[in-house]
């Protein structure tokens, strides 16, 4: 038997797609686009300024990968996120339609899962757009405002200086973007759509807590080791193993090698308890089925 059922895939794709919510996510993804376009503008007033000014991917490096990857991480995608999974099973409950679900002739792990995974890839494939206008933005930045400048220096060490192509640090720095927002963004929405699942009244309060307290281990306990069990400190290890200025946006980053597992691995941990409640929980369907 496979993990999911077509037709409810795509009933939960349906769905996704009409709701107003996903609309708001839609909306929510254009913002790091407006703050990357005023960020090439910035660019623009800046050079315009400053006739000798050497290596902009300076400017990329403050712009993209500190303040605004970092809004993007932290803002932007969980609310994403919390918009498209944060009612996928408790907008069933509420709206009562949840009995003529659970009644049907599927498991109720392969109905969760069928729900989940439309979900799960919408916010990982709007938290990757909002990482790459970013990115665009940059590049656009870059060739409008680079002015030839080919090569990036950078410090390794120091006492000694380096140097790298511009355009390769772009490049590098876009894909891992794209691919630690994408991960992240199922990551969470497996979160969202398990806390939905678990307390299915105020679901956004619940949601925000819970996201809250996932991440608290990364904000404020992250010097005892304990960054490592959240999926945004694997997300911005991710992005700093691809910045080929060893640079990382986090202090005391994993390795690529091991941030790409662990950020599948909680995926995968996520969307199993989901399965798991899903079987458990009484939705009191003896009404729905006579």
């Amino acid at each position: 038997m496979s993990l999911l059922h077509r037709e409810v895939v795509r009933l939960s794709w349906w769905q996704l797609r009409t709701s107003r919510k996903a609309l708001i996510a839609i909306l929510v993804t254009l913002a790091p686009l407006v703050a990357g376009i005023l960020t090439v503008a910035a660019d623009g007033v800046r050079e315009a300024k400053d006739a000798d000014a050497d290596h902009p991917i300076d400017g990329f490096r403050a712009d993209l990968a500190e303040p605004l990857m970092l809004a993007v991480i932290f803002t932007a995608l969980p609310l994403t996120a919390l918009l498209l999974a944060g009612g996928l099973v408790s907008d069933e409950i509420e709206d009562r339609t949840i009995s003529y679900l659970v009644v049907r002739p599927v498991e109720r792990a392969r109905l969760y899962a069928s729900k989940l995974v439309p979900v799960a890839l919408a916010a990982g494939v709007l938290g990757a757009l909002q990482a790459l206008s970013l990115a665009l933005a940059r590049v656009v930045s870059w060739v409008l405002f680079g002015r030839g400048d080919r090569e990036v220096v950078y410090q390794e060490v120091p006492g000694l200086l380096d140097t790298v192509p511009t355009g390769q640090v772009l490049a590098s720095l876009t894909v891992g973007a794209v691919l630690a927002c994408f991960l992240l963004g199922a990551a969470l929405a497996t979160l969202f759509g398990f806390v939905s699942l678990c307390i299915p009244r105020f679901h956004f309060i619940a949601n925000f807590l819970a996201y809250v307290a996932v991440e608290l281990p990364f904000s404020q306990l992250g010097g005892l080791g304990l960054g490592f069990l959240t999926p945004t400190f694997h997300a911005l290890s991710l992005v700093g193993a691809f910045d080929l200025t060893n640079d990382a946006l986090t202090p005391d980053a994993a390795p690529g090698w091991v941030a790409l597992p662990l950020l599948l691995a909680i995926v995968a941990a996520w969307a199993w308890l989901g399965r798991v409640v899903m079987r458990k929980r009484d939705f009191n369907v003896t009404s729905a089925a006579s």
